[in-house]
């Protein structure tokens, strides 16, 4: 199956589940009837994912419900995109606001659960830079040893 569904906003996701609540989206979920509900870009997507479930044998109902619980995920704070901070720096410049890259650096190792992901070519004064995350690196080990 594809990921249409995933691919929609919530705002969309719900106008999905109202449709096929409110049985204005119903079998055979013809794209014209879909494009009604969902932006045209996605909605060769979304009338393919559609028709893949009820092939399966998913009634609307079903299919609102499965919306249902991936609104429910989302709103739980669970998505398939990976939060991104995206930190520049450099030369001032009018207009352009740099926040200093070494605070909020150490900000997101300080912070860090799972996993980082450190992206430059050059790294002044690196173990000042990295010591935040090596302390946290170590605090996490500590824990999973206790549990």
């Amino acid at each position: 199956m594809n990921d249409a569904f995933t691919r929609l906003s919530n705002t969309d996701l719900q106008a999905v589940i109202a449709a096929l609540r409110s049985g204005r989206l119903s079998s055979p979920y013809t794209g014209l009837q879909v494009a009604r509900v969902v932006p045209a870009a996605i909605s060769a997507f979304v009338q393919t994912a559609l028709l893949q479930l009820e092939a399966e044998g998913f009634s609307p109902g079903q299919i609102a419900t499965v919306l249902s619980l991936i609104e429910l995920d989302r709103m739980r704070g669970r998505t398939s995109e990976l939060p991104i901070d995206l930190v520049t720096s450099g030369p001032e410049a009018p207009g352009i606001s740099n926040r200093d890259t070494s605070v909020v650096v150490r900000e997101l190792f300080a912070h860090a659960t799972q996993s980082v992901l450190v992206v430059g070519y050059a790294v002044y004064q690196g173990r000042r830079v990295f010591e935040s995350l090596a302390r946290r690196m170590e605090e996490l080990v500590s824990v999973s040893k206790v549990s």
